[in-house]
């Protein structure tokens, strides 16, 4: 692989490492012209690019403080390095008010998910870098800043040549066969040099001596990917945080109505933070695409949504990850993409385009550093459409690389981590799905109207939060919302964290919860005949009290305990018991009728409900009403039923499923006594029976009944 690399050292200065590694590897190095007291040195070849992190010649004025740029250029993909930083004299390494050291990573090319960037200082001075990832992540591209080290100078400081040595240097890199490798240990020389310069013009990106409408185009076109013949970047960069962003236009635009080019002092990122939101001091802000439904084929205009309870902004900065089958709409003059409703376009101007990996940027800017209005709602509007055969589902969309800026220079802040993902829900959703975003009342309502009766859960533990006021009202009533545990949403169903405050079950729905949890009350929708057995199924454990509350305080319920067979009659036992277990069927049987089944402190359980005794199962059913296979049986009114393969039994119940034995005859025996519930009752008809009101019954008791539009008298 060819490779070339450009260095520039004092005149009379030969770097120690062009020939240590480059020419080593079989490089044609030398220089090739003085410029303002510097030589250009180059290196050329065949062979292994050279791969270790390097700091380039700079210029300082002594004095003040520098940000040394550790930039790896590779031709692989690199996964950490080590060096140990030798200073010279009069420069020293900044340290925060906590006395951390102010050496950063830099989240252009990763993130701190991805790398852990640690320093220490060693005996002998020298501080020692170490970056690694505990999961042999690598850097995005091929070359570029990897991250930072602020140093101070004295102020005694003058001429060329003062040495910046890497010694120790170390490159771990996956080879070709994906396994960790490094280079060997090298060590790399570069020089600062100290003058007092003439004034720089901070924010005269083109360089022209001035500063005006034009550098604020030179740096817009700058952002957008659209690089201008002349571009300076260390006067572009009017915040100097060593990037080109949104927040360079405000400065260079309060430079420009202030008349003020001295360079504001940048503001330190705070060292982590878990939450997306901008951290610095009381600043707490975030921008979002809350989540919305999209149908194939649609048009649509989406919010990008600001929330600044405590500060304002003049602009904004975002890159724009939609996924595959979504696009942002556009035409000859561009995307779509317009302010919303928090400015005007006397106030803000907004620009788009594509980036090379993909995304879109969008930058909106003031050339007033006018501050967009209120505190929350709406700042971009995007019109977005989706292909005509978008199957249904939950698509992410991503907002990364978030810059916030405000008016004053001095007070510009960044998204610390800086992207934002919420969801995007396209059709009616069959799958229990997950969602992320930020879940207001409206999301709710969109993600209520796209699921499917087969949806028993919806995970939102990724969510950035539920709003208290959100309301689930999907197809399914027993759907179970899985929350954040920082959930105070009170709502049916809602599992904060591993507790749900109010959970309630219909026997009409299906049922099936993904995780164990605990429900500080617990009601079961379905009816319970005064004086009939009842069979019942709930996913949690029940005590003494808790049945007695339940279904009155002369219940008493059954266990299944025993089956057995002779011949092809079956005789199946149950037993009084004061506990039921989580999932296992039982009987019930009170003098009290009851609309519904309520129960308190309750720790759910995942499983099937299902107790099997030989070939004999007592089989829950929590899938709402559904249709018997032919040959199981169900107990009503004190009866034993064969289903005919039209029988239906609701949610909560249970019923008898039988393998391998063809069976004539069935008794039950309750506490060593035969009961009422013996023999089989069959059903005499394949047709639906409805009764006079024309409602579908399973048994035909006496009276006058429908099937098949003639009446049938019992």
């Amino acid at each position: 692989m060819l490779g070339n690399v450009t260095l520039q050292v004092p005149v009379g200065t030969i770097p120690r490492y062009l020939y240590q590694g480059w020419n080593q590897q079989g490089w044609n190095c030398g220089f090739t012209a003085i410029t303002d007291g510097l030589q250009t040195y180059y290196c050329s070849g065949e062979g292994d690019t050279w791969f270790a992190p390097h700091i380039d010649v700079l210029t300082a004025k002594a004095g003040e403080g520098v940000d040394l740029s550790v930039v790896l250029n590779a031709d692989r993909p690199v996964v950490g390095f080590q060096f140990d930083l030798y200073l010279p004299d009069g420069v020293a390494v900044t340290t925060d008010d906590e006395g951390y050291e102010d050496i950063f990573l830099s989240t252009a090319r990763t993130t701190t998910r991805k790398h852990e960037l640690t320093a220490q200082q060693q005996a002998n001075g020298s501080w020692r870098v170490l970056c690694y990832s505990n999961s042999n992540q690598t850097f995005e591209g091929n070359e570029g800043e990897v991250c930072t080290i602020h140093v101070s100078t004295s102020a005694g400081l003058e001429g060329n040549g003062y040495p910046i040595i890497l010694r120790n240097v170390i490159t771990s890199y996956l080879n070709d066969n994906a396994e960790v490798e490094q280079s060997e240990r090298s060590e790399l020389t570069s020089y600062i040099n100290f003058f007092t310069p003439e004034p720089l013009l901070f924010g005269d990106a083109n360089n022209d001596k001035s500063v005006n409408v034009t550098d604020i185009a030179t740096i817009v076109s700058y952002i957008m990917g659209r690089i201008p013949s002349k571009f300076v970047f260390s006067l572009a960069d009017a915040y100097p945080d060593g990037k080109i962003n949104v927040s360079d236009i405000t400065a260079t635009v309060s430079i420009i109505l202030n008349g003020n080019s001295q360079q504001p002092a940048p503001r330190r990122k705070a060292r982590s933070n878990a939450e997306a939101q901008v951290s610095a001091g009381t600043v707490t802000a975030n921008l979002e695409v809350i989540p919305f439904a999209i149908a194939s084929g649609e048009e649509k205009e989406v919010e990008v949504v600001l929330n600044n309870p405590d500060d304002d902004f003049t602009g904004l900065q975002f890159d724009l990850v939609l996924p595959d089958g979504i696009e942002l709409v556009s035409d000859d003059i561009g995307y779509f993409v317009d302010l919303g409703s928090r400015t005007t376009s006397r106030k803000h101007t907004i620009e788009a385009a594509l980036q090379g990996d993909g995304s879109i940027r969008v930058m909106a800017y003031s050339s007033r550093n006018s501050n967009f209005t209120g505190s929350e709602g709406d700042v971009v509007k995007l019109t977005l459409k989706a292909d005509n055969n978008l199957k249904a589902g939950v698509y992410n969309i991503q907002l990364k690389n978030i810059v916030l800026s405000q008016a004053n220079g001095n007070d510009i802040n960044q998204m610390e981590p800086a992207d934002y993902e919420g969801s995007i829900l396209s059709g009616l959703i069959a799958e229990n799905p997950i969602i992320k975003g930020d879940i207001t009342a409206e999301a709710a309502t969109v993600i209520s109207n796209s699921m499917a009766e087969s949806v028993t859960s919806i995970d939102l533990t990724q969510a950035v939060a539920v709003a208290e006021d959100a309301e689930f009202t999907t197809a399914n009533t027993n759907t179970l919302i899985l929350a954040p545990a920082a959930t105070k949403n009170v709502s049916k169903n809602v599992i904060a964290g591993d507790v749900c405050a109010n959970l309630v079950l219909s026997d009409a729905a299906a049922f099936a919860t993904p995780k164990a949890f605990s429900a500080t009350k617990a009601t079961v929708n379905r009816t319970v005949n005064a004086n009939s057995y009842a069979t019942v199924a709930v996913p949690f454990a029940l005590d003494e009290t808790q049945i007695k509350a339940a279904f009155g305080n002369d219940a008493t319920i059954y266990a299944y305990n025993e089956a057995s067979e002779v011949g092809n009659v079956i005789n199946l036992t149950f037993k009084t018991a004061t506990s039921a277990e989580a999932n296992v069927p039982f009987l019930a049987l009170t003098s009290t009728p009851q609309t519904s089944l309520i129960f308190d402190e309750v720790e759910v359980a995942k499983g099937i409900p299902v107790k099997t005794i030989s070939n004999v199962s007592f089989c829950g059913n929590y899938n709402g009403q559904v249709t018997l296979p032919e040959n199981d049986f169900f107990i009503a009114q004190n009866k034993l039923y064969r289903s005919t393969g039209k029988s239906q039994i609701s949610g909560f119940r249970a019923y008898l499923t039988i393998s391998g034995t063809n069976v004539k005859e069935m008794y039950l025996d309750i506490d060593g006594q035969a009961t009422s519930i013996s023999g089989i009752n069959e059903i005499a008809t394949t047709e639906d029976i409805y009764d006079l009101q024309g409602r579908k019954v399973l048994r035909m008791d006496r009276g006058v009944y429908i099937s098949s539009g003639k009446k049938m008298i019992k």
